[in-house]
């Protein structure tokens, strides 16, 4: 399996899935404008919808992240591999919340915000990002790729923290907020997978270059005298 990961440790690899990934994603964010904004109604891209396209895409998004942070572990080992084991873990809950609306059920259950409620795992996430943004640090791509995504994310859940007000529900820019803030996920998400797998080919490569120039180990010199 570790074999198989360290295939998917290219660039080109990254490259194909930031084309497809986010021209769908834009895609994705005019069919959410016109059925949220334009009055074409159109459910299945309602960007605040549930087990729609809009959600099966970012919650694949979120599980394809979770597979390049497994990429980035394979070209570890010791502490790095278990910072990429424990993002892969974090990114896959996370998908599996999206399309199951774990946050949601949660949320109606204690009567907390669930925004609230996952301040923890987002401080989990945030710590896990810091760690694999030192180590793809020296890539300047996957670095700008991994900042873009935590600024992609944190816009987003900004937006879906003062969507509602605590007196009158929904806003009155709420609908144009959705449009914005769900594409912005979807794009971070992206954006993160990315990252990892820019991040994880210069690992793959650094350390085939540095065993390509360590000098031979030396044969060491037989012990005891000759008789």
């Amino acid at each position: 399996m570790a074999e198989l990961m360290r295939r998917f440790a290219r660039r080109d690899v990254a490259v194909r899935f930031a084309v497809v990934a986010l021209t769908g994603v834009a895609a994705l964010a005019v069919l959410g404008a016109l059925h949220t904004l334009a009055g074409v109604r159109i459910d299945l891209f309602d960007p605040n919808g549930e087990r729609n396209v809009q959600a099966f895409v970012a919650a694949g998004l979120l599980a394809t992240a979770g597979a390049a942070a497994l990429v980035a572990a394979s070209v570890e080992e010791g502490r790095p591999r278990l910072i990429g084991y424990g993002l892969a873990g974090l990114l896959t809950f996370l998908s599996a919340d999206e399309l199951l609306q774990l946050h949601e059920k949660a949320e109606r259950l204690t009567g907390v915000d669930w925004q609230k409620l996952y301040l923890p795992i987002f401080a989990v996430g945030g710590v896990l990002g810091a760690l694999m943004l030192r180590r793809v640090w020296p890539h300047v791509g996957a670095r700008v790729m991994l900042v873009a995504a935590g600024a992609a994310w944190f816009v987003a859940e900004l937006l879906e923290a003062i969507e509602y007000d605590a007196a009158d529900g929904r806003v009155a820019s709420y609908d144009l907020m959705v449009v914005i803030e769900e594409p912005l996920e979807m794009t971070g998400s992206a954006l993160i997978t990315v990252a990892l797998i820019l991040g994880a080919a210069m690992r793959r490569r650094a350390r085939a270059e540095a065993a390509a120039v360590a000098p031979a180990r030396p044969e060491r010199a037989p012990t005891g005298s000759a008789r």
